[in-house]
């Protein structure tokens, strides 16, 4: 592309510099950018990405402000260079989001599993696509490394080139709230839209749960396209009532204000099923997905798979068929006789609340939780997280998450302060899993929380293999499964 065919796009401030070029490719890691690319000088919380441009040897330097660069390098002043950021990757990559149908699902919880159900409620329908998100990527079903639930705009337009080349017709992406803040997916026009769930966390990126609920609120507001559709789970006030402009909405869950409710729900430790009124009409839906909050983001996935084309039947057969996801309330496989073992990834007060809540009419006996907090992030949520586990389990164990840089004793004593009793703590995490598995009876359900899908976990600057699962079937003397 010219780079002048490119400018009236950035709408930029100031142009300093030959236009009449070619550019090829744009970014914001300076060792990533060749001669005929765009480098994006990001001013981070740490690092200014301008003092990275006096040295490239580029096409063109985009910024928010004044920057040095060599002598023939073109400089492009604008407003935002993050929004910058993402608009050239749109262009450059021939702007891909629009041949294809593209789904966004935020919310602090769901938007994996619901971004998974979708995806194979449209391949029963025989459609492949892309999907985006925490657990990995996948084309057609081809599974790619990820490192971001959101990736930087470069990766996401990218990705959708390829899945258009290779005959997708739709991409579902994980939005999360960072994601949106930090303006990746700001030249994406979004068919589709789905808020799953609102309530605390990452708070250290956006200071108050206004701001946290403002990042959300853009994907409907300002992404959205005017003839979009917004599905939001009607059963939160807040996100009920949620502002999209003129652009049609669907409400779903278990209340009368929304258009798609879930009636004569039916919940046991081998899935859920429900009837769903829709419109006018009833079907019976279900899921080998174990507890209510999962029955719901089944319901997300029934309607955004009918926004994009596919039968109410094929929707549901799709679901009754879906895998279980990966690390979201995972079976691990048992003998008779041993407890149930569930892998779950929820590491906020209200995604145990949630987990906890879904598993206690279904257990028998105990709910014993081994769950940890990460280290070098929200610290405010630890001593709500601690006191939610106490009161939702029968036996608890406190361990090690990702502790990072931070010291895990102190992470632990930071949860320890929201329980009024004392509580077995076990900062080995594996030693953790396998006492709560040994201490468990047949009746028994064995919660393991925090992780779910990720194989590692860092400690300081090591990055150690490590997998839930695998350890946890290792203490029931079952073979690893190879579903992840």
């Amino acid at each position: 592309m010219d780079l002048a065919t490119l400018l009236p796009l950035l709408a930029p401030r100031a142009v300093d510099g030959p236009t009449a070029r070619t550019v090829r490719g744009v970014g914001h890691d300076s060792r990533t950018i060749g001669p005929h690319d765009i480098f994006v000088a990001i001013r981070g919380g740490s690092v200014d990405g301008r003092r990275f441009a006096r040295t490239l040897d580029c096409a063109a330097v985009i910024a928010d402000g004044p920057v040095d660069v060599l002598p023939g390098v073109t400089t492009i002043e604008v407003t935002d260079a993050r929004r910058a950021l993402a608009i050239a990757a749109a262009a450059l990559a021939g702007h891909p989001a629009r041949r294809l149908d593209v789904v966004g699902i935020t919310g602090t919880n769901g938007k994996t599993t619901t971004a998974l159900l979708l995806e194979a409620a449209m391949t029963h329908a025989g459609q492949s696509g892309l999907v985006i998100g925490t657990t990995g990527h996948r084309l057609a079903g081809r599974p790619i490394a990820a490192t971001h639930t959101t990736p930087e705009a470069p990766v996401l337009h990218t990705l959708m080139a390829e899945a258009s080349e290779a005959g997708c017709t739709y991409a579902v992406m994980e939005v999360s709230s960072i994601g949106l803040d930090l303006r990746r997916v700001d030249a994406i026009p979004f068919k589709v839209a789905a808020f799953t769930s609102f309530s605390q966390d990452h708070l250290d990126f956006h200071g108050d749960m206004d701001r946290y609920f403002a990042a959300k609120a853009r994907l409907f507001s300002e992404l959205l396209a005017p003839d979009g559709v917004a599905v939001l789970f009607g059963d939160d006030p807040r996100i009920g009532a949620l502002e999209v402009g003129h652009r049609k909405v669907i409400r779903y869950g278990r209340t009368d204000r929304c258009d798609v409710r879930i009636l004569d729900a039916v919940t046991d430790l081998d899935g859920c099923r429900a009837t769903v009124s829709a419109f006018g009409t009833t079907l019976l839906v279900s899921t080998p997905l174990v507890g209510a909050h999962n029955l719901e983001n089944t319901v997300c996935a029934y309607i955004l798979a009918q926004v994009l084309g596919a039968s109410p039947a094929e929707a549901a057969d799709g679901l009754g068929r879906s895998p279980h996801v990966p690390g979201r309330l995972q079976p691990v496989p048992r003998s008779p006789g041993q407890p149930r073992v569930f892998v779950d990834y929820a590491h906020t007060p209200d995604a145990l609340v949630k987990v906890l809540s879904a598993l206690r009419p279904l257990t028998s006996g105990a709910i014993h939780t081994v769950f940890g907090c990460g280290g070098d992030r929200d610290r405010a949520k630890r001593p709500h997280m601690g006191r939610v586990v106490h009161q939702h389990s029968d036996r608890l164990t406190i361990t090690s998450d990702n502790p990072r840089s931070e010291d895990p004793q102190a992470i632990v004593d930071d949860v320890l302060a929201g329980i009024p009793t004392k509580v077995p703590t076990e900062l080995d995490r594996r030693a953790a899993i396998h006492a709560a598995i040994a201490q468990a009876g047949a009746d028994d359900v064995v919660l393991i929380a925090g992780k779910g899908h990720e194989t590692t976990q860092t400690i300081g600057t090591q990055v150690l293999p490590f997998d839930d699962r695998l350890v946890a079937a290792e203490a029931l003397g079952q073979p690893a499964a190879n579903d992840r």
